[in-house]
């Protein structure tokens, strides 16, 4: 095709100016199948004077392909993660975040750019009913008893803005292909309002009781007013 000739012309160009040229596009073989290729220009020289051109051809078809395969699934996982309503954080193991899904920036008030490489107290900034760091704990347990780890709910974690939750974690451990810990994921979710509400019917049903109590009390005390006054 006439692009191809022009592209061709313009390498070779370039090289016999003495440039190293490096670029990628589509060539079409004897057979008609289109590979993708990374060409190389190099100007060969002798003495200092260059005399003719190497024109190299890469076969970059199946990288590629791989390349665009991987990006893919990249975006389905990244529109995955911002489709959950719980928080996700995953960390290395020496406990360095890598990534936070929206929920989990929205909680923390850390961006995934702040946050990368940050340490997961610093962004994760959570205690347990104990007042221990459970973000550090979280890492140590995981990586210790090697499985997934449930926690009580009694999880106090506070973001970058002062504001105090009261949250729901697990964690579990990331492995590679070969089933070797690289990592950890943390999923919590915000159970303030919950935990409000769990709190106005405890008193609520108190109340009961008490007025249950109270109305017995009354019912007692009034039969025996009756008998006193008879």
């Amino acid at each position: 095709p006439d692009d191809l000739v022009q592209e061709a012309n313009s390498i070779s160009t370039s090289t016999q100016k003495g440039e190293i040229i490096e670029a990628e596009t589509y060539r079409k073989t004897k057979s008609g199948d289109l590979k993708r290729v990374k060409i190389f220009g190099v100007p060969v020289k002798i003495d200092g004077h260059q005399v003719g051109i190497y024109g190299i051809y890469l076969d970059i078809s199946q990288l590629q392909n791989a390349q665009d395969s991987l990006l893919e699934e990249k975006e389905k996982f990244s529109v995955m993660l911002s489709s959950i309503g719980d928080g996700v954080i995953a960390t290395s193991l020496d406990g360095k975040v890598i990534l936070l899904n929206k929920a989990a920036q929205e909680l923390t008030g850390w961006t995934q750019e702040e946050a990368e490489g940050e340490n997961i107290q610093k962004v994760f900034n959570a205690t347990d009913e104990m007042n221990i760091e459970a973000s550090n704990n979280v890492i140590q347990k995981v990586i210790s008893t090697d499985g997934i780890l449930h926690f009580s709910g009694k999880t106090t974690m506070i973001s970058r803005e002062g504001k105090e939750l009261q949250i729901e974690d697990s964690a579990a451990p990331i492995r590679d292909k070969d089933g070797n810990i690289k990592g950890v994921i943390i999923v919590f979710r915000d159970i303030t309002q919950k935990k409000l509400i769990e709190e106005e019917l405890q008193k609520g049903a108190k109340l009961e009781s008490v007025g249950l109590l109270a109305g017995g009390i009354a019912h007692d005390f009034n039969n025996i007013l009756t008998s006193i006054m008879g």
